[in-house]
């Protein structure tokens, strides 16, 4: 009897054992959780490398949810897909991006997303597939595309100092300090005559200036004197001028007035 009952305790036992074994995997993969996952996709526009599924995804540091699958985007396979998982409670807005982040030393990657102002609309899917979060490139990608430009700008700067420096450009050089190194003896020689000439330069323009002086005076005298008689002669020639143009008119009308003259008008009743 006592066996009987010892071998019912270890039946017992094991089969309890063995439904805990099965249920907490379970657990584990599925979660036995109330809460309630919206699916979101993100496509990333750089390597993922250190990214696994279930790795967490943070709201500006709060854990949200999980990546659920990491793929290549078969419209692009420049792009990685990352199918999330985020709490249903979670408000994702338009403007709420998505950002590969590495945590402490250990280098462990998950996704950060932040963002999201209140005032803008919440995000839903355009087509039949789930909503997309837009992303944005990570810390890691930017220091390499800095470090990048860098070396470009390093390299053109190179090869400008080797351009700059080429043995045709050292010739040039040396011939222009040779050049200017003459133009300052021939400076230095002829510094007395120059200094004479700049000493004389204050005196040839205090004759400039009486010069000028003498001529305006001219200019004002051939104004006030010619002018006005210049004026007179222009008027008596204008006078005769129509008085010419009258005796052709007349000798138009009348051509026999060269012979005879020209005859006296008509007396009228009364006159002789």
């Amino acid at each position: 009897m006592q066996s009987k009952i010892n071998y019912t305790v270890v039946g017992l036992f094991v089969l309890i054992l063995s439904i805990i074994l099965f249920i907490i995997p379970i657990w584990l993969i599925t979660g036995l959780s109330n809460i309630q996952y919206k699916t979101y996709i993100v496509y990333m526009h750089e390597s993922v490398a250190g990214l696994s599924k279930k790795a967490d995804v943070k709201y500006n540091g709060v854990g949200v949810g999980y990546v659920k699958e990491i793929r290549l985007n078969p419209d692009n396979p420049r792009q990685v897909k990352l199918i999330l998982d985020i709490e249903g409670n979670v408000p994702i807005h338009e403007d709420t991006v998505a950002i590969l982040n590495t945590q402490g030393l250990t280098g462990i990657a998950y996704i950060g997303l932040k963002g999201g102002n209140p005032a803008s609309p919440l995000l839903k899917a355009s087509t039949k597939d789930y909503p997309v979060i837009q992303s944005a490139p990570s810390l890691l990608f930017r220091l390499d595309e800095t470090i990048r430009h860098l070396t470009l700008s390093i390299q053109r700067v190179s090869k400008d100092m080797q351009i700059l420096l080429s043995a045709e450009n050292q010739r040039s050089v040396t011939n222009i300090l040779q050049h200017l190194d003459k133009i300052s003896g021939t400076i230095a020689t002829n510094s007395t005559e120059l200094d004479k000439t700049l000493k004389q330069f204050p005196q040839l323009m205090t004759r400039f200036d009486h010069t000028a002086l003498q001529t305006q005076q001219v200019m004002n005298a051939f104004a006030e004197q010619m002018l006005p008689n210049a004026i007179s002669e222009l008027q008596q020639l204008t006078s005769l001028t129509a008085k010419l143009n009258q005796v052709a008119d007349n000798i138009q009308e009348n051509p026999s007035s060269l012979l005879r003259g020209q005859e006296l008008p008509t007396s009228g009743p009364g006159e002789r």
